[in-house]
Order: structure tokens, then sequence, then C-alpha cells
């Protein structure tokens, strides 16, 4: 009997996204990018408290994936210190 293997065809998944993962910490952020389950994620760390150093990574995380500027940004965290730090930023 032969197993199904899912097939993701990026294609025709919609508009290109970049995907954010936040963990947060004292000091530093660690970041990490990827458009999707099969590019390398492009990690990075910034000072804690830091928000245009996140937002110009998210620039730079763009164009090493190709993606125009505005394409959308899709953040996920592990609910940090207090668990709205992301939201509020």
């Amino acid at each position: 009997m032969a197993t199904a293997t899912p097939c993701m065809d990026q294609q025709t998944a919609g508009p290109p996204t970049l995907f954010l993962a936040f963990a947060w910490g004292e000091n530093p952020w660690k970041l990490g990018f990827t458009t999707g389950a099969a590019p390398r994620p492009r990690e990075r760390q910034v000072a804690a408290d830091e928000c245009a150093t996140v937002l110009e990574e998210m620039r730079r995380a763009k164009q090493r994936f190709g993606l125009p500027d505005h394409t959308r940004g899709v953040s996920g965290d592990e609910a940090g210190r207090e668990g709205f730090g992301l939201q509020r930023f």
C-alpha cells in the first residue's frame, strides 16, 4: 500500500508572503524569515526593542527572497515575556 505524499505547489498558493518567526528575549531578539516550506530560512538577531532594525531586516529578507517591496509579512512568536509585544509593534 502506497502512502500519499502531499504536494506543495507554491506557484498556485496565492500572492507571495514573507513569514517571520520571532523569539523574544531580554536581549537579543531572534528572527527567522522564509517564504514557505522549501527555502532555507534567513536567520538574524537584533538588539531588543530595536523595531526599526526589525523593519530593515524584513526589507532585506524580501530582497534576499526576490520579493517585491509591497509583499505582505505574516509573523508568529513565542508569546513574548508578557504575550502582547509583537501585537503592539
